[in-house]
């Protein structure tokens, strides 16, 4: 059984894997349609008292986002591009582009201790899918490891046991 913390009245919904928890702010960021309008903004929802702003900035959307603890920054790409937002500031920053041919939505996480994003996606033009480590600060891929995508449904990381955990489905 679900129980509603706190209703956003003004959303109309979530765009799949546009979402993420700000912890240094204690806010839930997600990027949906305004009910009614169906107008895309960024929702900023107080997860303890239900007080919801929004931003109207497309420039401020970015895909597979990550909450990077240490810095108050998430992490994310925007058409291929791998970029750094602050919401504070309400600024993007591209940090590189890292020829990669795809993510799979939701198979991406963020180890905070070392700084590192981590996604699973391919190559540009190739068949198989791999494990990437980014380190964040520059968008530098720091290494890949052949994963075999027919079976990640979610990637997690546990900072306190520096695993990877693989949500995987059977067939």
């Amino acid at each position: 059984q679900q129980t509603i913390v706190c209703p956003v009245p003004n959303a109309g919904g979530m765009v799949l894997d546009a979402s993420l928890y700000d912890a240094g702010l204690d806010q839930y960021i997600f990027w949906g349609p305004t009910a009614g309008s169906g107008n895309l903004e960024l929702f900023l929802v107080d997860p303890g008292t239900g007080q919801t702003s929004t931003l109207n900035n497309p420039n401020l959307y970015i895909g597979e986002g990550r909450y990077d603890l240490q810095n108050n920054l998430a992490y994310g790409f925007v058409d291929g591009e791998f970029v750094q937002a602050n919401y504070v500031t309400q600024t993007v920053t591209q940090l590189g582009t890292l020829q990669l041919g795809s993510i799979l939505a939701t198979c991406t996480a963020f180890d905070s201790n070392t700084g590192t994003y981590l996604a699973v996606g391919r190559d540009q033009g190739a068949s198989q899918f791999n494990i990437y480590s980014i380190e964040a600060a520059t968008g530098t891929v720091l290494n890949s490891t052949v994963i075999n995508e027919d079976i990640v449904n979610i990637l997690h990381y546990d900072a306190n046991t520096s695993t990877i955990y693989v949500l995987e489905r059977e067939y």
